[in-house]
């Protein structure tokens, strides 16, 4: 996981981990995407209502902008410059399948 992961320090595109074992309420997904040394994950939960729950990076220091990313404009506190939060959040998420809420939230 380590090498892919490190790919996308510098490259352009998407990555996912997905969990296959989903009850009510659990972590299934973690998403990166990246572009231009600019890195947002998405961490999703199956949910009991419609729609799933998204966890993501939520710096409100940064300044209140939408930003192109991958073709999609997103919050720019949902973006991050230091790739070792990414790699910190899929670490966890690959050893234990969830995600502490003071990465993303």
């Amino acid at each position: 996981m380590n090498d892919t992961l490190n790919l996308f320090s510098s490259v352009t595109g998407c990555l996912y981990l997905e969990q296959y074992k989903q009850k009510s309420f659990e972590p299934y997904q973690l998403t990166l995407y990246s572009q231009n040394q600019k890195y947002m994950v998405m961490f999703a939960y199956v949910s009991v209502g419609p729609d799933d729950e998204i966890r993501t990076f939520d710096d409100s220091t940064r300044p209140n902008i939408m930003v192109d990313m991958l073709g999609d404009n997103w919050s720019n506190a949902m973006i991050v410059d230091d790739f070792s939060l990414v790699r910190r959040a899929f670490t966890e998420f690959y050893l234990t399948g969830d995600i502490d809420r003071e990465i993303v939230s």
